[in-house]
């Protein structure tokens, strides 16, 4: 990851900003769970320097292609569930079919947003992880499709930086 791009993700202009030390980074792995609901809840990631290693991971190429993938993958679920939500018994968590299907466009729009070049922010990459991880949330046991739109629309707003 280049200066410029380190500095978008720990949300500064400046070009100095350097990348933490192996140490740091590997304390922000150690305490993702609690350093992404930071993140996630607009903390800013200059807030510490384990905030900032962990923006620094979460805004990674390759993690914004795995959870690029992830959201792929919830879709293609669906899509061979055809639309209907999996009635068998397994220890698998799939997506809620129809859910998903509602919010699809939303979902090719953050995919679009995780592949173009543009820095992607923090916050809206800790929201994404969430999303795609709680498997008791609204992704995967959407009471309805407007509680995943909400979220969804949400990550959309936050995922990019504005310059």
């Amino acid at each position: 990851m280049n200066e410029t791009m380190a500095s978008h993700a720990l949300g500064s202009g400046r070009s100095q900003a350097r990348r933490p030390g192996r140490l740091v980074s590997l304390q922000a792995r150690l305490r993702h769970r609690s350093l992404d609901r930071d993140l996630a809840s607009g903390i800013a990631p200059w807030r510490s320097r384990a905030h900032a290693a962990r923006a620094l991971q979460l805004t990674s190429a390759r993690r914004r292609e795995a959870y690029a993938v992830g959201l792929e993958r919830a879709l293609a679920e669906t899509e061979r569930l055809g639309g209907r939500s999996s009635s068998r018994f397994s220890g698998v968590v799939t997506p809620d079919a129809a859910a998903v299907i509602l919010c699809a466009p939303t979902i090719w729009e953050i995919v679009a947003t995780l592949r173009a070049p543009a820095p992607v922010s923090a916050e809206g990459m800790a929201r994404l992880r969430a999303l795609l991880c709680d498997g008791a949330g609204p992704l995967y046991w959407g009471a309805d499709a407007t509680q995943l739109r909400q979220v969804l629309e949400h990550i959309s707003r936050w995922l990019p930086v504005a310059t």
